[in-house]
């Protein structure tokens, strides 16, 4: 698998260490090539299919399954700690913090993503449930519909000052990128809610296409306008 966007990012972003834990790792498929920097990795998943799967196909990653504001580790046990794409997702954001700050050796390493607080930010495919019901329906169809509209949770986007106020006093914050502007927004929007009704699977022109165009813009740092932020941080004492 080769990594994209947000993933290639936070992996160029990961030191040489001895232990990492990758939270919500879904089936292992990203925390696999966190091997070629940590000589042990470790997998927390909510998802009990995606750790079975994950044991079976990626078998020297050590996954878990269980919840991020109660973390199945002991103290000061990782250097580092990746959570991509998670934090939105977690019902108790300061106590999944908590947790990181917990299992992190002293100076270790935190480096996370979300959706951020951009100009695009009403373009979330996952949140049109939320805003724009019927628009959603014709997106995802309405059998996705029903199935998105059992989760309740909007898909929440963070800016910098709200992750600064969520961390503070537990890491100091190294890098910042915020990275996708129109075109990564948009392309997910396209990929939703046109292609399936042109391509039952899409022709890998279109796949190359498409990843080029957002790779290309996630890479250009859009700062306040941008539609996902990354920060990497270190423990305090």
């Amino acid at each position: 698998m080769k990594l994209r966007d947000r993933f290639r990012k936070a992996y160029t972003w990961v030191p040489a260490c001895e232990k990492l834990l990758d939270i919500g790792g879904d089936r292992g498929d990203v925390t696999e090539k966190y091997l070629e920097k940590a000589k042990e990795v470790h997998m927390l998943e909510i998802n009990a299919a995606a750790v079975k799967y994950c044991k079976k196909h990626f078998p020297k990653v050590k996954a878990k399954q269980g919840q991020a504001e109660k973390l199945p580790y002991r103290n000061n046990m990782f250097d580092v700690v990746v959570m991509t794409e998670t934090l939105e997702h977690v019902q108790d954001e300061q106590k999944t913090i908590s947790e990181i700050h917990r299992v992190l050796k002293k100076d270790g390493v935190l480096i996370m993503s979300t959706p951020h607080t951009g100009l695009f930010e009403f373009m979330d495919v996952f949140n049109l449930k939320f805003r724009f019901p019927f628009l959603f329906r014709m997106v995802k169809g309405e059998q996705a519909a029903r199935s998105y509209t059992q989760e309740p949770d909007w898909h929440r986007h963070y800016s910098l000052q709200q992750y600064q106020r969520l961390i503070k006093d537990k890491f100091a914050i190294q890098k910042v990128h915020r990275g996708g502007f129109f075109v990564w927004p948009l392309l997910w929007f396209v990929q939703d809610g046109i292609l399936h009704f042109l391509f039952e699977k899409n022709p890998l022109w279109v796949d190359a296409l498409k990843n080029t165009l957002m790779e290309l813009d996630y890479s250009i740092d859009y700062g306040p306008f941008a539609f996902n932020i990354m920060l990497r941080a270190k423990k305090l004492s």
